[in-house]
């Protein structure tokens, strides 16, 4: 047997005695470092954001020795604006993304190149592939960093991209099929809610009608349902049958979740 065909065969055993997402990432982490990479981030947004058009920041998890940094400057200004990756996803384009040709191309913009560059000098990602994947459950983004030079990263590539890709699939698809998978990535969006918006959630999901709300609960009838209209607003207009669907499948109308109203 190859030596491929032996790394892959371990990995999907590992990658199945796995039992959540973390441990999933854990065993990814550790292949991808194994074949010469430095470091990986991943992202998803379940088919319920995208077939309704809902625009959020990325929540993205990293291994050990990705530049957290990094991260936190891409959400605190909000590069998903003008992340090229994004960008072409939105197109369809489901190729792998390379940061370095990217930027030599003639195709980004100046606020798109601007990031790239400020990966590469101020946390030290001087090359970089991004494998975007799509199924109904919805997309991911995995992006896999080296520290090397074009030199090195190009022989990196030529060794070890048809095994890179492989091992992301997987490591994707297996995650795409947790029906757990979306509490990671969707509840951080919701963590902004009210205890009052909350609650009127909690109330619909219980199957009660809305105008036996106010004997309950002490809302009225007509503010109930201008929270929940608030709260389709914010994810992009969703219908009411929507907005029940992504709380009652992703499991989080959790009461203890919220802010102070």
């Amino acid at each position: 047997m190859s030596t491929r065909a032996t790394l892959l065969g371990d990995f999907l055993e590992e990658l199945c005695a796995a039992t959540d997402f973390t441990e999933r990432f854990d065993v990814y982490a550790r292949y991808i470092t194994a074949l010469g990479f430095d470091g990986a981030s991943f992202t998803y947004v379940p088919s319920l954001f995208v077939s309704n058009h809902i625009h959020v920041s990325p929540i993205f998890h990293v291994t050990e020795h990705y530049p957290q940094a990094f991260i936190e400057q891409y959400n605190n200004e909000h590069w998903e604006q003008y992340d090229f990756t994004i960008t072409e996803l939105n197109k369809n384009n489901f190729a792998i993304k390379d940061w370095q040709q990217a930027y030599a191309s003639q195709a980004l913009t100046a606020a798109a190149k601007q990031q790239l560059l400020i990966a590469k000098t101020d946390y030290d990602i001087k090359n970089a592939l991004t494998i975007p994947l799509k199924n109904f459950a919805g997309v991911s983004g995995t992006s896999i960093i080296s520290h090397e030079k074009n030199r090195s990263f190009n022989k990196l590539k030529k060794e070890h991209l048809e095994t890179l890709q492989i091992l992301t699939r997987v490591f994707s698809e297996s995650n795409f099929a947790d029906s757990a998978i979306a509490t990671y990535f969707v509840a951080p969006y919701l963590s902004v809610l009210k205890k009052k918006e909350l609650a009127v959630l909690q109330y619909i999901a219980a199957g009660k009608a809305l105008k036996n709300i106010e004997t309950e609960l002490g809302i009225t009838k007509r503010y109930a349902s201008n929270l929940l209209d608030l709260v389709r607003e914010r994810l992009g207009g969703i219908s009411r049958d929507q907005l029940m669907c992504l709380f009652g499948e992703y499991r989080i109308l959790d009461p203890k979740r919220g802010s102070s109203c």
